[in-house]
């Protein structure tokens, strides 16, 4: 990304900048849209709390977060749109939430460990006989 951050910064300029982000503006009307795609995706990893998320997917959500927040915080080259009532956020910021989201989602199943409990009606345990657990089955007298 630091060599070659120029070609594409051009080819994202040329290709979807230009053509499609310029005409997203700030309204009362955009605001609702994000909220409610915000409060989605919230309401998605709230519901899928448990999903196992491919370190793959952590590792990219991750870059493109800090890739992002580079360009948000120095807006020497693009400008994001901020939302109508709340000029500090930005609509593109919804791609954080879900990266935040993600990588805490994989934090806490990494953190967890399992463990495995027996059951008293499980199989039996392969031991050797001794004094102490008599052959259940009757098979040799140890006497």
């Amino acid at each position: 990304m630091v060599v070659f951050h120029v070609p594409l910064e051009n080819f994202l300029n040329s290709t979807i900048v230009t053509h499609f982000l310029t005409f997203c503006q700030s309204t009362v009307v955009n605001n609702y849209v994000f909220s409610i795609i915000a409060l989605g995706i919230i309401i998605y990893f709230v519901i899928h709390r448990r999903a196992i998320i491919a370190n793959s997917t952590i590792l990219f959500l991750f870059s493109l977060s800090a890739i992002y927040l580079y360009y948000r915080c120095n807006e020497t080259v693009w400008v994001f749109t901020p939302f109508y009532n709340f000029p500090n956020f930005k609509y593109f910021d919804i791609l954080v939430l879900v990266s935040a989201l993600s990588i805490l989602n994989w934090a806490t199943r990494i953190g967890k460990t399992k463990e495995v409990k027996r059951k008293h009606n499980s199989f039996f345990d392969d031991e050797p006989l001794n004094r102490e657990k008599p052959d259940e089955l009757g098979r040799v007298d140890i006497h």
